[in-house]
């Protein structure tokens, strides 16, 4: 496991800054009043993640390369520097469930802003308590620990601005127009792109905690998901044809996660704005859907996206609203 410290980010910010200079290890000791082991041990462990760090007796160290590694958790949180999400990344390599790890993490008071990724989920979940099938080889698995400061009822909206930083991120990026369906699920030409998970723990009055996971299918080719056992799988490497860098990808989506956050927590302005903006972009509006509850099935038009988050569909001329529900694009391939 790899996780972002003070130390290391605070020697690799030195170094970003006078990329081709030697800092000499004094400066860094007097700088951060910590010993020259420490500095040693804060650099190896830099190292570790892949970055090119070069060290040079009696002159000091010098920053010769990016990581190769594209995850690298401490050069992905320097480039979040005034983001409110990624502070500190815990990297693993395979774990059960990054939710989980998130999760407990909370239970032992860690702040807003933790985001816990990995290589591998051998038991990832999707929503309505479905199997995420997470496996190894390039794609996105993370999870977000917030503690918002939005009332119960309306923590639905975490969800849809989580699809919509998804969304975004993609579209600025890559240019990638692919299908938001409510609340949160990101499709391509009906495939599955990416799924979004939050839960939370709450009473009737705050919200203690959220925990947002995103699993976004990024450099696996669909043979590959295919024989990993992804159901109707897609992946940015299958639109863009190319390989693409999950850190910077993450990077991006943190960050205007972390916007849209904002905007929920300044009630009815910012809130109103999110829910705008997840209207505009949300696939599922106007078309005709098969909806799945506890109770049965039902077929409509979906029609709105109300204040709280939830899904108004015309279901043969009653408008119903769905809070929680799975929701299917009667003809999704078209999209």
């Amino acid at each position: 496991m790899h996780k972002t410290s003070g130390t290391k980010i605070a020697i690799l910010k030195r170094l970003l800054s006078t990329p081709t200079e030697m800092v000499p290890s004094g400066e860094l000791v007097e700088k951060l009043e910590i010993s020259r082991q420490a500095i040693w041990k804060g650099i190896e462990s830099l190292r570790d993640e892949t970055i090119g760090i070069e060290s040079v007796p009696n002159r000091g160290y010098r920053l010769v390369r990016p990581p190769t590694y594209d995850l690298s958790p401490s050069w992905l949180e320097c480039r979040l520097e005034g983001c409110s999400l990624g502070h500190p990344i815990l990297l693993f390599e395979s774990v059960d469930s990054t939710q989980e790890i998130a999760k407990e993490a909370a239970r032992q008071g860690a702040s807003g802003g933790l985001v816990v990724i990995a290589e591998e989920q051998r038991t990832g979940r999707g929503r309505m308590g479905r199997c995420w099938l997470s496996p190894t080889g390039g794609n996105l698995y993370a999870s977000i620990l917030l503690r918002p400061r939005i009332p119960p009822m309306r923590i639905q909206l975490i969800n849809l601005a989580a699809g919509l930083a998804v969304h975004r991120a993609l579209e600025n990026m890559y240019g990638i127009h692919c299908s938001l369906k409510w609340p949160n699920d990101l499709l391509w030409k009906g495939k599955k792109l990416c799924g979004i998970l939050s839960e939370t723990a709450s009473e009737t009055d705050r919200v203690h905690y959220a925990i947002t996971g995103i699993g976004l299918n990024v450099n696996m080719s669909a043979d590959d998901l295919v024989s990993a056992g992804v159901d109707n799988p897609s992946s940015v490497r299958v639109i863009r044809g190319t390989i693409s860098d999950r850190g910077e990808i993450l990077g991006h989506v943190l960050r205007e996660f972390s916007g849209h956050l904002q905007l929920l927590e300044e009630e009815s302005p910012g809130q109103s704005r999110v829910v705008s903006l997840y209207r505009q972009r949300c696939s599922t509006l106007g078309k005709e859907v098969r909806v799945l509850t506890d109770s049965g099935t039902d077929y409509g038009i979906a029609e709105n996206v109300t204040s709280d988050g939830a899904l108004v569909v015309n279901v043969g001329g009653s408008l119903r609203v769905y809070t929680a529900a799975d929701v299917l694009h009667v003809r999704a391939s078209e999209e």
